[in-house]
């Protein structure tokens, strides 16, 4: 493209539906976004912008655009913009680029990318292979083993392009003459398949040739098959036993030719299948490899297949084939041993000094047919040996290797992860004067695999406990962040939904998780009963009973995420299209109230810390957390009416909190005690934050919300629900200061106490007893007063995707330094402070597009100082008032420094 006139605004970032050039979209209408970097220019703005959109490169310029030219568009708008023009044509590679003017009237220079539709619906000839039980003994795959599919095809013209859109359940790993297609790992993301199965798109251009090819699919069995029964399967732990169906595949690949022709290959009858060498595979139980099984080959062109049988034509799961949005699980880092041990005669402890979720790598030479085991765990016991205590009543978790004989071998699992930090080595030697009649391990690591979500904040303080607890909380919900977000990634692997939304604030900070939320909101409508009743979990893959499935705390996430995603990412999608079924559980729990009013069944303030710690709540009666959350929901359902147009319908929503909010208090106000409930730290957090408090009635349940805290000398009591209500209250009322104890606690029960015990990853309950797992990220909500309070980042729900917010740190304790970032979707927001006796440095950065109240913390307003000037005048900035110890300050994009002095 031609080159534009230099401006002070430039197009960067940009993306399609959240996603930077992504592959397979199946929208319609895909919005795009994008960035703007001014430099070091302050009031920079976008005054207008011009996108084009075509089908080749050399297309891409105003006039010469096939597709879309929007042409000068006056406005400020860089979010979410939708495609316009002709419909879009399934697997095509779209270009576009976007220009942008800046405050002065002057355009940018051009900025380009690309994506890559889906099939759309339209899949061809292709069909659902796999096998059925009679197939499966045909090539004797077992009850416990995994099949591989292959085809050979030849492509009679070069190649100058070739794109694959693929999926198979429960996982599927896709090569092309030898090599792994992409870096993917336990594709698709995790869905019911009766109601959707998600698609992957790959461009293969490089992987084929003109001549003799040969394509290759293996599959796993996923939380789709739970393999039970034979001799591999004994001890092995899983969660729930069941299929949803058999092995299966789907496959379309389009390869395009210099001469404009296409050849097209499908997974269809002429496929065969036949069994790998992994004899056993499990979400849960782990992984068992025979290399003697190995077919050398068996996805080039020219193997000889026998002992391969033609596949099965299936009808494949029910659900709709659809575009993957969310990213894909990767490999992210790789742990070596940082200590080797020997514990018992023969028996090796590898330290990989990280607990994470994790799939580990072997390297190892001996004689044909020996085993090597590899038992993972987090914790040791006394004896230095891995300790299953937190799976003794469950079952085991163990890899295992049986060698080939050739030479050094290389091994890691294809279709499981789990969590851990140790690997206890059975059946082989670490040295080679011990490896005689056993084989030698020349090397055990692991990688850390999670969620390819975007990083998009840091936090970094001056004092090591609260990095060190950032980073105990941060590697939670790492281990936990896939296509759900995971209780904990060994025993449960499952979407249990109020850490959804409960943690969600402090996931988004840390990394791009909207699309998973979004994604997750698909899953729980999917899982929502006519009843209008939505489960604790989702995907619901297995059935739980009475309140482990019906819980308001949980199911409320269908109503609370939706509305996460509009206020942090800007995007008001999964709010409308899920209206319906958020009304839906709305009026479910209406229908469970007591006569009362109240909502009173579910599991409470789970893992609070009461007389029967950990289980169900103890402390807090139930009806407050369900109550309470439902009041949150009947607040949401008003705004979301609101914003779609239909005031009516929010008028009804909030005469029903109001109603709800009469209910609450009449049911749980103590008035002889001047508390709520049982004077628990959640029963009074909850109703302060949700504004169910009267007036009156406010200023005592602080005040014995407040002493309940320092009368356990500054320690939680509350649990999964009530903690981040906790934070939230005593950080609204200004009370940072309790947060700060709180926070920076080393006796147990506290963060600090796990991290000083070394813990690496927050563990699930307060005590961090061995018996629970020991990487949770559900009671983390410490992460998000992290950015929001020390850091002081907090959006504004008014105006969407941080396209206003408010810099309000919170300057506390012995704190010296504090910086924290957050990429919104018009750039990173900065906020930095320095605290050097009674003088404080505050650095602010605020991204083109957005535009931030400031509340820099200070005992003399007027002699704020911003730069060299004083802060009224300086450019940028306009006075906002006074508030509490603080002066505000409405700031346009621009970096700014402020200085001020504190109370000595």
């Amino acid at each position: 493209m031609a080159v534009g006139v230099q401006a002070q605004v430039r197009p960067v970032d940009l993306r399609v539906e959240h996603f930077r050039a992504p592959m397979g979209l199946d929208a319609e209408r895909p919005r795009l976004s994008w960035a703007l970097d001014a430099g070091d220019a302050r009031g920079e703005r976008q005054t207008a912008y011009q996108i084009v959109v075509a089908t080749t490169a050399d297309r891409l310029a105003p006039g010469a655009a096939d597709v879309w030219d929007s042409g000068r568009v006056v406005g400020s708008r860089q979010h979410l913009v939708s495609v316009e023009g002709p419909a879009l044509r399934p697997g095509t590679r779209y270009h576009w680029a976007v220009r942008a003017w800046s405050r002065d009237g002057e355009p940018s220079d051009w900025a380009a990318s690309t994506w890559t539709t889906g099939r759309m619906g339209n899949w061809g000839a292709a069909r659902w292979i796999g096998l059925d039980s009679t197939l499966a003994d045909a090539i004797g795959l077992g009850l416990t083993g995994t099949p591989r599919l292959r085809h050979e095809v030849e492509i009679a013209k070069p190649v100058t392009r070739a794109t694959v859109h693929v999926t198979g359940l429960g996982h599927y790993a896709l090569s092309i003459n030898g090599r792994r297609v992409g870096d993917d790992l336990l594709g698709p993301g995790w869905t019911e398949p009766a109601h959707r199965v998600l698609v992957n798109t790959y461009d293969v251009t490089e992987h084929l040739r003109r001549g003799a090819n040969a394509l290759g699919i293996g599959l796993g069995g996923g939380l789709y098959r739970i393999p039970r029964g034979g001799p591999h399967a004994e001890d092995r732990y899983a969660k729930y036993w069941d299929s949803i169906g058999p092995f299966q595949a789907i496959a379309h690949l389009t390869v395009e030719h210099p001469d404009g022709t296409e050849t097209v290959i499908v997974t269809d009858g002429d496929w065969a299948v036949g069994a790998s060498p992994t004899v056993f595979s499990s979400i849960w139980g782990g992984e068992d490899f025979d290399a003697r099984l190995e077919a050398p080959g068996w996805d080039r062109p020219g193997f000889s297949a026998e002992g391969w049988r033609p596949v099965r034509v299936l009808d494949g799961p029910g659900g709709a084939l659809v575009a993957q949005t969310t990213p894909p699980i990767r490999a992210h880092e790789r742990f070596e041993a940082v200590a080797v041990t020997e514990p018992s005669p023969g028996v090796f402890v590898v330290d990989l000094g990280q607990n994470h979720s994790g799939v580990p790598r072997l390297t190892v030479s001996g004689e044909r047919g020996q085993t090597v085991t590899l038992r993972p765990a987090e914790v040791l016991g006394a004896d230095g040996l891995a300790d299953p205590t937190s799976m003794k009543h469950w079952g085991e978790i163990v890899f295992r290797y049986t060698l080939s004989g050739d030479s050094v071998e290389s091994w890691q699992p294809q279709f499981t992860y789990t969590g851990y930090r140790y690997v206890q080595v059975e059946g082989a030697a670490f040295d080679a004067a011990d490896a005689r009649g056993v084989p030698l391990v020349a090397r055990v690591a692991s990688d850390w695999v999670h969620a390819d979500a975007p990083l998009a904040g840091t936090f970094e303080t001056s004092d090591d406990l609260v990095n060190g607890i950032h980073g105990m909380i941060r590697g939670a919900i790492r281990s936990n962040m896939m296509s759900v977000l995971t209780d904990c990634p060994h025993r449960e692997k499952l979407g249990w939904l109020e850490e959804a939304y409960l943690m969600g604030p402090s996931v988004l900070f840390n990394y791009d998780v909207a699309p998973i939320l979004a994604k997750w909101t698909d899953d729980m409508a999917d899982a929502q009963e006519p009843s209008g009743l939505v489960p604790t979990t989702a995907p619901e893959y297995t059935f739980f009973g009475g309140n482990f499935r019906d819980s308001p705390e949980w199911g409320s996430a269908v109503v609370q995420v939706p509305w996460l995603v509009h206020v942090w990412a800007g995007d008001d999608r999964p709010l409308r299209t899920h209206h319906d079924a958020q009304a839906r559980y709305v009026d479910y729990l209406a229908g469970r109230a007591e006569p009362d009013g109240t909502i009173r069944h579910g599991l409470g303030d789970w893992y609070d810390i009461g007389p029967n710690f950990p289980g169900e709540s103890q402390l807090t009666s139930k009806g407050v957390t369900a109550t309470a959350t439902q009041a949150a929901n009947l607040q949401v359902m008003a705004a979301a009416s609101r914003l779609m147009g239909r005031p009516d319908e929010a008028a009804r929503y909030a005469a029903r909190a109001v109603d709800l909010r009469r209910a609450f208090n009449r049911a749980f106000w103590d008035a002889e005690a001047d508390h709520y409930d049982t004077g628990s730290q959640t029963a009074q957090a909850m109703p302060l934050v949700l504004d169910l408090a009267l007036p009156g009635r406010r200023d005592d349940a602080l005040a014995t919300l407040v002493a309940d805290v320092r009368g356990r000398g500054f320690h939680p009591t509350a649990g999964d629900v009530g903690h981040r209500y906790l934070i939230q209250a005593l950080q609204a009322a200004g009370r940072s200061d309790v947060v700060w104890r709180l926070a920076t606690q080393t006796g147990a029960p506290s963060y600090g106490a796990q991290l000083l015990a070394g813990a690496t990853t927050l563990t699930e309950a307060w005590d961090a007893n061995p018996v629970q797992s020991q990487n949770h990220f559900m009671l983390g909500h410490m992460e998000e007063w992290f950015f929001a309070g020390l850091g002081g980042l907090r959006p504004d729900p008014g105006y969407p995707g941080w396209r206003r917010f408010a810099v309000r740190p919170e300057v506390v304790g012995d704190l010296g330094h504090v910086r924290a970032t957050h990429r919104s979707p018009y750039g990173e927001i900065v906020s930095e402070w320095t605290r050097d006796g009674d003088e404080v440095t505050l650095t602010v950065e605020v991204p083109v597009g957005s535009a931030a109240t400031v509340w820099v913390p200070t005992a003399d307003p007027a002699s704020v100082r911003e730069g060299d000037v004083l802060a009224a005048d300086a450019d940028g900035l306009e006075p906002r008032g006074l508030d509490e110890g603080r002066v505000g300050f409405e700031a346009q994009p621009g970096r700014y420094v402020f200085r001020s002095t504190l109370a000595p």
